[in-house]
Order: structure tokens, then C-alpha cells, then sequence
């Protein structure tokens, strides 16, 4: 490989992992790209001593030099034995003195001949070759790509061997570590449609915008898509163009069929560059379009990504191949490149096929999802290490005998400084990304749903005028309000504030039907948050930081058929870090002694557990299952008809079904011995001893009774208003307690105190918590179809979810995880 082609790759390349490729996309993070893609840009290309060549060959000039320095140590040491260690400063000139001094007074043959050899190697001019840099280029080069792919640094497949084991970076000592490719990055999941996206065309000193405009139906349309539901209207017609602020705009309405996109570059080259040229030689190709329209099929899922991303697009080769086949001979269209980018000769071409390009990106959406490594200066520095030992550095026989070359040092050092150089860049702008998307966003919006009971009568006839929310009501609820009498005869009717919003955005009505609530917080008793989940959980930090009783979550899983978006075709390892994420900075909103609930299926079960040990080792984990299906999923080889839940609460104690247990207590049983047999007191000396009851609690326990004290009954009342309970039966017999002095303080919790109307007296009852759960759900009620997907099809219309869980199994979850007798706040991130 030459010099060109080596220096002129690893630009290449550093230009991709710098995202210049979409550089005229002029909105979001593409935006900050442009912001530093000047100075970034300069240090690839340019040649002051800051920029990429210069640096590397200054840095092989200092290395050569220091290489010097480091032959010439053995002999200056030598020659200070003789003072005259000066002699060094012109090895050359002073070469036959220094050369006497070893052979007259060189201790043996070995150190005569190294210290000979160090003379010699010092009065060499070092060659820094074109070989030498053209390894140093791909070393780099080499590098970078083992820790780059689409948009993201993380391990890839071809750092396959590191990931798996990388125990230099991050052992602790324990037994084994859970170590994924994406580990250390923030996964951002983000929406795979844009409703509008601005871009300039070169050779046009103009700026266009690609926008959907909702139209009638195509608002709900919009949302299904969103969600990943199968949709009628996911077609793009072209509506129109438009000027506005000096920008272009092409608008688009969903539709049930989209425009061809050679009918829209034709009316975008007629009406708005006023152009009269012919353009089907650039669309068609042997009567077919040479551009790839959107099918029916585009938004389904294969192989974890979007059909349409790669069906769309077109590749410039593939697409000059079928266009040349419309020209003659003298006027074939060429792919010229110029600073490591290309484009066609024929500006018609190209102007379509950038176009096209934006199109794509705007149908299909972005691929968007992608990482942000949390540390990426230390986590490159830290391979950049590992790549000189296993990969410059790699003959151990060469270093442990001393023979390692003066070249490979030089080379070592050399991709050392220069890719040091690079990362700085890199986690430079890797961090200013984790810095936009780690801080709080701000609230656009905010909104209250309230039952009309909450609303003074005053404002009834400004809601009766508001045809969009009487709308709302028929379409939810077939509930049509038209009078007073209508509104006041359903005070549980849930009123929607944002249906009161004016058209400049401002909400009087929501202000002053608020302002009129006292305790706003207090009696709110729900809060909805529409945004990616991880933003939510930092916004809620502050208010709820260690205030959840319970999270309740149903996460997204990966499954065999695919279903599930991950970015890279990384299913494990980009669901992985989701889940590390969100876990992480989830764990901060539970309460000290709250209960983490993750609901799964098999797909991800076994990671799922080991991400929960890293992410909360202070607490207790179990995995239960719950037979959800019992008829069974066909497998290949079983039928799976259960899903599982992992709970994690704090170690020691009862924790788990706490709530349940004060519902459903079902053994409630005297403290004194009624079992068969006499238990008398002469039985168990021990457990014969008063119980201390006020207010009708018990307050303590007294010492054992003496043997010659007998009660005068059950019930002694002292001065001071504190019962004496004994275990004395109705005929007066003096029994025993069914615990002994020394154990029944284990108890105190599970006591009370109960009025015995036959005998007139208040004896101790113990109340033994008897409802637990078990590992396994296996009730009926836990049935998704019977108790989820029909309950819901019944209330919103068929197959708006894809598969439900059971409404009990939700509830049961919760209850399993909650206080007893108290009112909590309950978190669903994955909503």
C-alpha cells in the first residue's frame, strides 16, 4: 500500500467517525457537528504543525531524536567512569577516543560489544521511511476501527476477542463479572421519525425543508406509527410547496400511497428551480424507476433494523450503472472524488440523488439510535494501552531477550502521541453529546386530567362550549353531554385541559380552575409523563429522589422474530444498555425500603438477572414465574407458557406482600394454648406471665409469674390503667401462653388485643400472616388473553396492544411490593 492510499484511508475513515457525512443536515446534534467540523476538518487535512501529517512527523522527528538519547545512556554512564562523559555530546567526531576507552577498559566481551553497538547505533542518522509511517497510518487506522462502527465506540466484532474477558480493565475481585460490548455507554432510544428536517443543496443557494402536516385522520395515524403498530395512512403524498422565512418547503400528508419520488423531482425542478429539462433519463432506467419508492412494507422489522432504511437508499455505482445506460458515449456521467468525498460530473444527478438522500432520511426516519460512552477519553485510552502490548508490541520472546527493534519502539511511541491526539477530539465532543442529553429538559408542556367534581359550577358553560372535548367524551365513553344536567349527573367525568389551550399557546381556563384547588400536590394523585424514559427519570430526580414504595416495570424485550429496533444488530448488548441505564438512575427514585419489579420473558431472562446484581448488589433477588399462557407459545422444541418477574427488596426482614398480608390475613388464633391436651400452667412454667395492654395495644410483657401468684382472673387492672392479661380460661383454669417469656417479644407485632363478649373479658389473639407468594403464579386469573387482551379489546377496540399483561398479574405485582395500610408513590418508566 503507498503512502497515499495509507494516509488518504485513514482519513477517510476519520472523517466517518467524525459524522461528516451528514453534514448538511442543519438541526439537532448535526448542527454541533457543523459548529466543530472546520477545526476537526483542519487537523485531518490541513498542514500547520496542529493538524494530522504534521503532527506525525514531528512526533516521528522527536521519537527518532529520544531514541538517541536512550542509545547514547549506557555510554554516557560508562564514560562518566572516566570523567569524560562529554565525549558524548559529538558521538561522531569523538567515535575512535570513545571506541579506545571500551576496548582498553571494558570489563568483559559482552559489554564491550554492547556498548560498541550503542557507538555505532548513535552515530547513525535514523530513517524515518515511508514504511515506517505508512504502519504507523494503519496501526491507527487499525485501532480505531476495532472500537468505531455506525456512529458509536463501544466494542465492535471485530474486537470480538477483548470484550469477552477484559479483565485488565475493569476486575474488582469478584468471582465473575457480567461484560457486554456496549457496557460504560448511554443507550439513547430515540423516535425513528422526523416531522420535518431542513437541508441545503450545494449547488442551490437555497434552504429547503421536508415537512409532514397533520390532516384530517392523520394525527392518530402518526402516533400508531410511532408506536410500531401496523397503520393504513403510512404513505408520504406530496401536498404542496411553499415559501416561508426564506426557506422551501415540500409538504407532506400521510396517505394509504405515497407520491413517486420521480413525479416529486420533477414538480420540484419545474416549479421551484423553474427548470424545463427533460429528467427521465435520470429516473428511469429500461422503463423503471431507478429510485426506490416506499412499499407497503417498509416500516416492518427484519433482522433487527427497518426494511425501508436499506431498501430506500441507493448506491451511487449501482445507480450510475442503470442512469449511463440513457447517454451516448461522449456524455457518460463519471464519479469524480475530491477531498475524500465523491460526487457525479453531471450536477442534475447529483442535485436528485442528495434529494433523494433527505427524502430517505425523512420517510423512513433516522436511524437514530445510537451511544454515548460515559467516559470514552478513559475507555480509549485505556484500549489504546491494551493495542500497543497485543498488537505493536506483541513478540514477548524480542522484549524479554532485549532484542525488540529501535523500528518498533519508533512506531509504538509515534501511534501512542498521534492517537492520543485524536481521542482528545473525539471524547471531546462525546462528552458535550453525554452533556446535552444528561441535563434536565425542560417541560413543553403540561397538562391536567380532572373529574368534574373538582370544577366549581361557575365554569360548566365554558366547558359545555368546547366542542373538542364533548368529542372526546362520545368518542372514549359513547357519553354524550349536552346539558348541565348531562355534566352534574356524571361528577366522575374525566375533564382534559389541554382541549382549552388558545392558539397562542397560553391555558386562562387550566389556571383558574388550578388556582381554585387547594393542596394542588396533595390531591393529584398521578402523574403522566410523555418523553424518552431516561430524560423523565433525571427530571423526576429532585422531587422524588427516594420516595417510590414500588417500581413496576415492563420493559420492552428482544424477541425471535425480531420485532424490537436495537441499533447495530447488537440485540444483547444495546438491550443490555438500555436496561443498565435506565436501572441505574431508576434505583435513585426508590424508597429505602422499596421493592424494584422487572416483568420478562425468556428472550432476555438470563441477562436481565445478572444487569440486576450489578445494578442493586445491596439488595435481595428473586425470580418468579408466572404461567400467563396456558395453552402455550409454540417453540421449536417446548411451549412456553410462562414469563417471569424479578423482584429485588432489601435483604433481612419481611418485605414482599406486605400489603396482601394485611388484606388477607387468614390465621387469626388465641395467644393462650387451646390445643388438645391439658397445657396447663404446671405444664411450662415459662409461658405463664401477664401481657401489659393500654389503649387496647399491647405495650410489653411482664416477667414470669412467681408459683405461688395466682391472678384473681384474666384481666387485672393496675393504678395506673395498664391491663394485666393472663392465660386463664373460662373455668378459671390457669393455662399457658403458646410462647414462652423468653420468645414471645419475636412476636409483639403479630399481637392484638380482642374484647371476648361470651366471657365479658379482652383476652391477646395473634394475628399470623399467613397470605405469602410463592414463586410460582400459576391462578387463572394471571391468564394475558382472558384478563388482558380481552378486558382491553372490550374497552378500546381490537389489537391496540400487542400482548397485554394480565390486569392481575399487574396488580398482584404491586401489591406484592407495597407498604401495608399505607398510600405510596408506584413508578412505571417503561409506561
Amino acid at each position: 500500500m503507498s503512502k497515499e492510499n495509507s494516509i488518504d484511508q485513514l482519513k477517510f475513515f476519520l472523517k466517518e467517525m467524525f459524522q461528516f457525512n451528514a453534514n448538511d443536515l442543519d438541526f439537532g446534534i448535526y448542527r454541533i457537528y457543523n459548529l466543530k467540523r472546520k477545526e476537526i476538518e483542519n487537523f485531518i487535512d490541513g498542514k500547520d504543525e496542529q493538524c494530522l501529517e504534521p503532527i506525525i512527523n514531528k512526533t516521528l522527528e522527536l521519537v527518532s531524536n529520544i531514541e538517541k538519547k536512550v542509545e547514547l545512556t549506557s555510554l554516557t554512564a560508562y564514560l562518566k567512569k572516566f570523567n569524560q562523559e562529554s565525549l558524548v555530546n559529538d558521538p561522531a567526531g569523538n567515535f575512535e577516543k570513545i571506541q579506545q576507552l571500551i576496548i582498553n577498559f571494558g570489563e568483559n566481551d559482552q559489554e564491550k560489544e554492547s556498548l560498541t553497538s550503542a557507538l555505532t547505533a548513535s552515530t547513525k542518522e535514523f530513517s524515518i521511511t515511508d514504511e515506517i509511517k505508512d504502519k504507523i497510518y494503519n496501526h491507527i487506522l487499525g485501532y480505531f476501527e476495532m472500537y468505531y462502527s455506525n456512529g458509536d465506540f463501544g466494542y465492535n466484532n471485530r474486537s470480538r476477542n477483548l470484550y469477552k474477558v477484559p479483565y485488565e480493565a475493569d476486575y474488582d475481585g469478584n468471582d465473575t463479572m457480567f461484560h457486554w460490548k456496549h457496557k460504560g455507554s448511554l443507550y439513547i432510544k430515540t423516535g425513528n421519525s422526523f416531522n420535518a428536517i431542513k437541508f441545503k443543496l450545494k449547488h442551490f443557494d437555497k434552504e429547503f425543508e421536508l415537512r409532514l402536516e397533520t390532516n384530517e385522520g392523520s394525527k392518530d395515524e402518526e402516533v400508531a406509527r410511532n408506536n410500531n403498530k401496523d397503520t393504513k395512512l403510512k404513505h408520504y403524498k406530496f401536498n404542496r410547496f411553499e415559501e416561508k422565512d426564506g426557506i422551501t418547503r415540500i409538504v407532506f400528508n400521510l396517505s394509504d400511497s405515497s407520491t413517486s419520488k420521480a413525479d416529486l423531482f420533477k414538480s420540484l425542478f419545474r416549479e421551484v428551480f423553474n427548470s424545463k429539462e427533460k429528467l427521465d433519463n435520470y429516473l428511469f432506467a429500461d422503463d423503471k424507476p431507478v429510485f426506490n419508492d416506499l412499499n407497503d412494507d417498509y416500516d416492518k422489522v427484519q433482522d433487527g433494523s427497518v426494511k425501508g432504511i436499506g431498501a430506500l437508499r441507493v448506491n451511487r455505482k449501482t445507480l450510475l450503472n442503470k442512469v449511463n445506460k440513457n447517454f451516448e458515449r461522449g456524455s457518460k456521467i463519471e464519479i469524480i472524488t475530491a477531498n475524500g468525498q465523491e460526487r457525479f460530473s453531471d450536477e442534475t444527478l447529483e442535485t436528485i440523488y442528495n434529494i433523494d438522500q433527505k427524502l430517505n432520511s425523512f420517510y423512513i426516519g433516522n436511524d437514530s439510535d445510537y451511544f454515548i460512552h460515559e467516559d470514552l477519553q478513559e475507555f480509549l485510552t485505556q484500549e489504546k494501552e491494551r493495542y500497543i502490548k497485543n498488537h505493536i508490541l506483541s513478540d514477548l520472546k524480542s522484549i524479554l531477550d532485549g532484542k525488540l527493534d529501535n523500528t518498533t519502539i519508533i512506531i509504538a511511541k509515534a501511534f501512542d502521541l498521534v492517537s492520543s491526539r485524536i481521542i482528545e477530539f473525539l471524547s471531546a465532543i462525546e462528552e458535550f453529546q453525554k452533556k446535552l442529553f444528561t441535563m434536565k429538559k425542560k417541560v413543553v408542556e403540561s397538562e391536567y386530567c380532572l373529574t368534574i367534581d373538582h370544577i366549581d359550577e361557575k365554569y360548566y358553560k365554558e366547558i359545555l362550549e368546547n366542542i373538542a372535548q364533548l368529542a372526546e367524551w362520545d368518542n372514549l365513553f359513547g357519553l354524550k353531554v349536552k346539558t348541565l344536567a348531562d355534566l352534574k349527573a356524571q361528577p366522575t367525568l374525566v375533564l382534559d385541559t389541554k382541549f382549552f389551550k388558545q392558539k397562542d399557546g397560553s391555558n386562562p381556563f387550566k389556571d383558574k380552575i388550578l388556582a381554585e384547588i387547594e393542596n394542588l400536590d396533595e390531591r393529584t394523585n398521578g402523574l403522566l409523563i410523555n418523553s424518552e424514559n431516561y430524560q423523565a427519570l433525571i427530571l423526576l430526580q429532585e422531587k422524588y429522589r427516594g420516595q417510590a414504595k414500588c417500581v413496576y416495570i415492563d420493559p420492552p424485550y428482544n424477541s425471535k422474530s425480531s420485532s424490537i429496533i436495537y441499533k447495530n444488530h447488537f440485540k444483547h448488548s444495546s438491550w443490555a444498555t438500555l436496561m443498565f441505564n435506565r436501572l441505574n438512575i431508576g434505583k435513585t427514585l426508590l424508597s429505602a425500603n422499596g421493592v424494584h419489579i422487572v416483568a420478562i420473558d425468556e428472550n432476555e431472562q438470563e441477562n436481565l438477572g445478572l444487569i440486576i446484581n450489578e445494578v442493586f448488589p445491596e439488595l435481595e433477588k428473586t425470580c418468579i414465574s408466572i404461567i400467563h399462557n396456558p395453552g402455550g407459545i409454540q417453540g421449536d422444541n417446548f411451549s412456553f407458557n410462562h414469563e417471569y418477574a424479578f423482584f429485588s427488596y432489601p435483604k433481612g426482614g419481611k418485605r414482599i406482600g406486605l400489603e396482601a398480608r394485611e388484606i388477607e390475613s387468614a390465621d387469626v388464633r388465641p395467644l393462650r394454648d387451646v390445643s388438645k391436651g391439658d397445657h396447663l400452667r404446671i405444664d411450662a412454667a415459662n409461658c405463664f406471665y401477664p401481657i401489659f395492654v393500654k389503649d387496647n395495644k399491647v405495650i410489653g410483657f411482664g416477667d414470669v409469674s412467681p408459683d405461688d401468684y395466682h391472678p384473681e382472673s384474666a384481666n387485672v387492672i393496675r393504678e395506673d390503667g395498664i391491663m394485666e392479661i393472663y392465660p386463664i380460661d373460662a373455668k378459671g383454669e390457669e393455662r399457658k401462653w403458646v410462647f414462652a417469656r423468653q420468645t414471645v417479644e419475636t412476636i409483639k407485632d403479630e399481637l392484638a388485643v380482642k374484647f371476648n363478649k361470651k366471657r365479658k373479658i379482652w383476652d391477646i389473639i395473634r394475628t399470623k400472616m399467613m397470605f405469602n407468594f410463592k414463586t410460582v403464579w400459576e391462578d387463572k386469573k394471571y391468564n394475558a388473553n382472558s384478563y388482558g387482551s380481552k378486558i382491553l379489546n372490550n374497552i378500546i377496540g381490537e389489537n391496540k396492544f400487542s400482548f397485554p399483561k394480565s390486569l392481575y398479574t399487574v396488580k398482584d405485582s404491586i401489591r406484592a411490593g407495597t407498604y401495608k395500610g399505607e398510600n405510596g408513590i408506584v413508578i412505571d418508566y417503561f409506561a
